[in-house]
């Protein structure tokens, strides 16, 4: 089965605004009125709602203002529950995800005591990193710094590098030459 396009407005209404509840129609363009995430998805699905109840609470009964209190109908699932559905196997997908990168960060140890072991085995490296880093602009120095702690220390990759930059800089000072 191909997959469908869904719009980006929808995907964002499945991620932040998929509740029963009170929704505002529009918001504040530049120049003018736009429809909210909820207002576009809204136009394109009214049967997929019960409303409950309408109403304004902008100051002075403004555009912006505009709201209405819904009810999901069962359409909604059978429209829509495929989505629903895939959107909940993702999040399932990154949280496993996110529970192995925890373990490889706890398997790798304490990073801030390989790097010592690592510059006390050939401190003349920390002077050489410190030159090098300080020979780059700021933004690429620091980015240069960490990417050869995550070569030295976490195995190459960065989303397992628990050291800030900051803290790199601290353990290279010490063994640096000064």
């Amino acid at each position: 089965m191909a997959t469908k396009h869904i719009s980006e407005s929808t995907r964002y209404f499945f991620k932040y605004k998929n509740h029963a509840g009170k929704h505002y129609l529009y918001q504040q363009g530049s120049g003018c009125y736009k429809y909210t995430i909820f207002g576009k998805f809204y136009i394109n699905n009214k049967e997929c709602f019960k409303i409950l109840g309408k109403g304004n609470d902008a100051f002075r009964g403004g555009k912006k203002g505009e709201y209405i209190v819904v009810e999901f109908t069962p359409i909604m699932n059978e429209k829509w529950g495929w989505y629903i559905v895939k959107l909940q196997e993702e999040k399932e997908v990154a949280a496993k995800r996110e529970q192995e990168v925890v373990r490889e960060r706890e398997a790798l140890g304490d990073q801030a005591e390989a790097l010592r072991k690592y510059f006390t085995e050939s401190p003349e490296k920390a002077e050489v990193w410190r030159m090098k880093a300080l020979s780059k602009s700021h933004s690429k120095g620091r980015s240069w710094m960490r990417m050869k702690a995550a070569n030295k220390v976490a195995n190459g990759r960065f989303e397992l590098l628990t050291l800030s930059v900051s803290d790199i800089w601290d353990i290279v000072n010490e063994f640096a030459k000064q």
